[in-house]
């Protein structure tokens, strides 16, 4: 298992609170700060194969990024 930090920014690099982060069949939303964290379970044979990281303002796809074993951490998204 490895946990990943994320932070979403808006185009002014202020937090982005409220938005929603998909991955791997889980929600997780943007507290005040525009941090969230997540985790993916991952073994011998998965750690390399990438899931796809979706951030959502409402139903609107801001953002999607491939994740695995190896992503850097925070993981910066920039929203428009």
């Amino acid at each position: 298992t490895r946990e990943y930090d994320v932070i979403v920014k808006d185009e002014n690099d202020k937090p982005a609170k409220g938005v929603l982060i998909k991955i791997d069949g889980n929600t997780y939303i943007s507290d005040n700060s525009g941090e969230a964290k997540f985790s993916l379970i991952l073994n011998e044979s998965t750690y390399i194969e990438p899931k796809i990281l979706e951030v959502l303002e409402g139903e609107n796809l801001i953002s999607q990024k491939e994740i695995d074993f190896f992503t850097e951490t925070p993981i910066i998204i920039i929203k428009d």
